[in-house]
């Protein structure tokens, strides 16, 4: 699998994931998933981390940032779900509408993307 289509698929499980987590009212699905993101983050990290170099230093670094790419595209997916449902429950409370919940997941994409093409320039 190419570098494309890794984040590709990164960004879509990372998306799901923030779904799942922002949108549910009750908080246990929630939990759940963001515990499980996280663990498989941990040890797709420690994997990745602990294989030795089997090019040049060069190809090997560029590898690492590769991996460091997928992993902060998840990562920073798994931040906007949990922010988003804390947003729309500090905001609208528990019995907020689905209506309001898409709109605070929606709005926390487009932050992280505000905030990620700031931190470009």
């Amino acid at each position: 699998m190419g570098i494309v289509q890794a984040l590709i698929a990164a960004a879509g499980l990372g998306l799901a994931a923030a779904a799942l987590i922002a949108l549910p009212r009750r908080p246990l699905v929630p939990v759940v998933v963001t515990l499980v993101g996280m663990a498989s983050l941990v040890v797709l990290a420690i994997s990745w981390g602990s294989q030795p170099c089997q090019t040049d230093p060069a190809g090997c670094g560029m590898q690492r940032g590769f991996e460091g790419m997928i992993l902060w595209a998840v990562g920073a997916l798994l931040a906007v779900g949990v922010l988003a449902a804390i947003g729309w429950r500090v905001v609208a409370g528990r019995d907020a509408k689905l209506k309001a919940r898409i709109l605070a997941l929606i709005t926390g994409v487009l932050l992280g993307c505000l905030v990620g093409i700031g931190s470009t320039f």
